[in-house]
């Protein structure tokens, strides 16, 4: 993405409550637990609260590890920052031919912001942190790739996610694509 663009209907879904909400009770009650547990960083806390008038379009599938690890941030932002608009789209062949044609990556999670005028800001947070991507990417052997993926599924890597939610929020980009696998 190069500046930003207005997408049709991108804005267009259904809110964060109504996503998990569609979900089954046990997915429901995993999330709502998570979302209460998650404690975030007072940095984090604050930049959340400074921003207005955006929207995070976010692609996802409760079924997901990757999902059920980052789902809780928006939650927390949800909490944080009621001034930022959270809308799910549903995750299908379209909506990932879409990521893909739009990003190079067609993976889930993908978190989009949008601007007060609804133009796609630059920059995307894509399945996992560029951090994780980095690690699991260059990992001498497949175990350990796989050892640094669980640790960030288990709540090892939560600054990071901050890290690269942040920059979403702020339309900075950053290049995961190299390290997809």
């Amino acid at each position: 993405m190069d500046g930003n663009m207005t997408i049709p209907g991108l804005a267009g879904g259904r809110s964060f409550d109504d996503f998990i909400g569609g979900a089954s009770s046990a997915d429901r009650e995993f999330m709502s637990a998570r979302v209460t547990e998650l404690k975030v960083s007072s940095g984090f806390e604050r930049a959340v609260g400074e921003f207005e008038g955006l929207t995070l379009v976010f692609f996802a599938d409760m079924e997901c590890p990757d999902c059920r690890a980052v789902l809780p941030f928006l939650g927390k932002i949800q909490a944080i920052n009621p001034r930022i608009r959270l809308v799910a789209r549903d995750w299908n062949d379209a909506s990932e031919a879409f990521l893909e044609e739009l990003l190079g990556a067609g993976r889930v999670p993908t978190i989009l912001a949008l601007d007060a005028s609804g133009d796609l800001m630059d920059g995307a947070f894509i399945e996992r942190p560029l951090a994780v991507h980095r690690a699991s990417a260059e990992a001498p052997s497949d175990g350990e790739a796989l050892a640094v993926i669980r640790t960030f599924r288990g709540g090892g890597a939560n600054e990071r996610v901050e890290e690269d939610l942040l920059r979403v929020l702020r339309g900075e980009k950053t290049d995961v694509l190299p390290y997809l696998r």
